[in-house]
């Protein structure tokens, strides 16, 4: 006698700008961005990742504008 055992693994989708991976884009995000920005803190790579808004490999003031018009947008 045997047993299957059936499972799903699903990759979390990751919201960009979602830097603090709360699952929220809020202005957290983007305090935490302005401090990297700032030299104040520093980012893992996957919140490296995620905060390039503009996917030109670089994490800049440009993705901090990016961040602040989707929180008002």
């Amino acid at each position: 006698m045997s047993n299957i055992v059936t499972f799903n693994v699903t990759k979390a989708k990751i919201q960009i700008g979602d830097l603090n991976s709360d699952n929220t884009l809020t202005t957290a995000d983007a305090v935490l961005l302005q401090r990297y920005l700032l030299q104040e803190r520093t980012l893992t790579q996957s919140q490296w990742q995620t905060a390039d808004l503009n996917a030109d490999g670089t994490v800049n003031g440009f993705d901090l504008a990016l961040l602040r018009q989707k929180l008002v947008g």
